[in-house]
């Protein structure tokens, strides 16, 4: 899941939190420093809230100010399912 790819498990606590979390294990700080792409499906039953916590986190991480810290963002799901 992407929690888990994130290393955040369910991403409910500060972004702060969230960010000191992934920096302390290597596996996820790595796979977040070595991502080119990131492919989301079902983008409609993520949160904005939640988006937002994975932009600032991919940022520190990668310490870069671009969007997603650089990441190519692929979103995509059925919207007429589900409302945004």
């Amino acid at each position: 899941t992407l929690n888990s790819f994130a290393g955040i498990g369910l991403g409910n606590e500060a972004v702060d939190k969230l960010v000191d979390r992934v920096k302390r294990n290597r596996r996820h700080r790595k796979r977040w420093e070595q991502c080119k792409i990131l492919f989301i499906d079902e983008i409609s039953m993520l949160s904005a809230s939640l988006l937002d916590k994975l932009d600032t986190i991919a940022r520190k991480i990668r310490q870069s100010d671009e969007p997603f810290g650089g990441i190519q963002m692929i979103l995509c799901g059925d919207f007429h399912q589900l409302p945004p």
